[in-house]
């Protein structure tokens, strides 16, 4: 079975690429019908820069925008399948083993989530070699269990 030509292929690519883009102007020069036409759409859509520059006045230059805070979940509703307590019990035990094993505690209450993002920054600090943050990681994890 023969291939058709690359050439040909390349050319009709090109000719429909004014449709699909309408905006970049080196494109649009070449035919006046995609003008007419692209005009329609580019009036009704706004350019990438536009959107860019609106949120580039609110959000810090490399920063995108979230979702909106109504939909942001209520952690303390959210829980594993064995109940809250049992969470905290979880996250009691898991941060006292790591406590022990890094060699400081967080001052924040034992059974706040943000106490163990501490305890793993100082361990992060404290350990700048990563096998040996993994390896107490993971031991923390077998003695949680055991």
């Amino acid at each position: 079975m023969r291939q058709p030509p690359r050439i040909p292929r390349l050319m009709s690519v090109i000719t429909f690429l004014p449709l699909l883009f309408p905006r970049i102007s080196s494109f649009t020069g070449r035919c006046p019908t995609v003008n007419h036409h692209s005009s329609r759409l580019s009036s009704a859509a706004p350019l990438l820069s536009e959107i860019t520059e609106k949120r580039s006045k609110i959000l810090p230059k490399g920063f995108i925008e979230g979702p909106p805070i109504e939909t942001k979940p209520q952690y303390e509703d959210i829980h594993g399948p064995l109940g809250a307590l049992l969470d905290n019990v979880f996250l009691i035990v898991f941060r006292s083993k790591m406590a022990e094993k890094i060699g400081v505690d967080s001052d924040l209450p034992a059974d706040d989530y943000q106490g163990l993002m501490d305890l793993t920054a100082a361990m992060n600090a404290r350990f700048s070699d990563r096998e040996q943050v993994q390896n107490i990681a993971q031991n923390v994890l077998r003695e949680s269990f055991v």
